[in-house]
């Protein structure tokens, strides 16, 4: 019987490290326990980044396109335990500078059946008052004499004629030539246009003709 070839057992050696060992059931279960909490977190990074997403992102607010049963769309961001929704009725959507609501509420205060609430996501304060007692005229004079500053007012339209892309980008077009106008929002769909504006420079009979010149019949919306 000759001796043993050193060679040939290097590389039996060699062969025997290439060849993976069979998995043992242990290893199956354990490979099968690593997919299933694998599967779970992502489920629950998902589950968890969707809850965390911003409120404006998730509920229905300004930029969204109303539709044309949902007027009240123009502002439904939540604040603290409080809705900042508009209805229609005899009120004002302002925008006052520091957006500070014990502050307004006591400039107001002199003007009977007038009651503010401001919404800390959009910074508008809703001004509801009752038509026999007080207008936007006296509620602008009250705001001014305490020292109150109206940085922007905010009106939604109901415009008669728009069709398509082109009309809401036409209209959006003439308003932006309206000196006063900071932001409009022009949605063919519900055939509305919510428009802010400086009410110190221009005035909401000024931005509702701008419109109509711009070949569209707009009536005030909400207020």
């Amino acid at each position: 019987m000759g001796a043993a070839d050193p060679a040939a057992g290097h590389f039996s050696q060699q062969t025997s490290r290439l060849i993976p060992a069979k998995p043992t059931l242990k290893d199956n279960a354990l490979q099968t326990k690593l997919l299933y909490l694998m599967k779970h977190s992502v489920a629950l990074l998902v589950a968890a980044a969707v809850f965390a997403a911003p409120a404006a992102l998730r509920a229905d607010d300004c930029n969204a396109c109303p539709s044309t049963k949902a007027a009240k769309a123009l502002s439904t961001t939540s604040t603290s335990g409080q809705t900042c929704s508009a209805s229609k009725g005899n009120y004002v959507m302002l925008k006052i500078k520091g957006a500070d609501n014990a502050a307004i509420t006591k400039a107001l205060a002199k003007l009977d059946g007038v009651s503010a609430e401001t919404c800390c996501e959009s910074k508008f304060t809703k001004i509801t008052y009752a038509k026999d007692k007080a207008c936007s005229d006296s509620i602008m004079a009250a705001l001014k004499a305490g020292g109150q500053k109206v940085e922007a007012q905010r009106v939604t339209f109901a415009v008669d004629g728009m069709s398509c892309g082109a009309c809401s980008d036409k209209i959006s077009k003439a308003l932006s030539k309206v000196k006063g106008v900071s932001e409009a929002k022009v949605c063919t769909e519900g055939k509305l246009a919510t428009v802010d504006f400086d009410p110190n420079k221009v005035s909401s009979s000024k931005v509702l003709a701008a419109i109509d010149a711009a070949g569209y019949k707009a009536t005030e919306s909400l207020n």
